[in-house]
């Protein structure tokens, strides 16, 4: 963790429309490198493979998280539909809530696709 601290890997780890972020798979590729390769942290930091084991156990980290945000924002729009049938005042905006977390929903399901479509190369 300090590695990942001491040059900037600690801010901007998010899912987007097009994947992972580059700073969420690299700071999951250091986090996951075996002990007997960390000498080479460095090159992961510069985006270079260090092995098969290491992108597969990275991309498996990835999917594992992204699931883990797709189940919580299930979990979460459930909670919002049934609060939009108690708080009829608040209406508006549990809508807005509901449209924002739908919006987060979608991104997710693309990253994780993404994801999937990076792991069968390590099949």
């Amino acid at each position: 963790m300090s590695i990942l601290k001491d040059h900037g890997f600690t801010e901007n780890l998010t899912f987007g429309w097009d994947g992972p972020s580059w700073r969420l798979l690299t700071a999951l590729k250091l986090l996951c490198l075996e002990a007997e390769k960390f000498t080479s942290w460095k090159k992961v930091l510069l985006g270079e493979v260090i092995s098969d084991t290491n992108e597969k156990t990275s991309l498996d980290m990835a999917q594992r998280i992204c699931s883990d945000f797709i189940e919580e924002t299930h979990a979460v729009l459930r909670k919002v539909a049934d609060m939009k049938e108690r708080e009829v005042l608040l209406i508006n905006q549990l809508t807005l809530v509901e449209a924002l977390r739908m919006e987060e929903l979608r991104i997710l399901q693309a990253s994780a696709e993404i994801v999937s479509s990076l792991q069968v190369s390590f099949l």
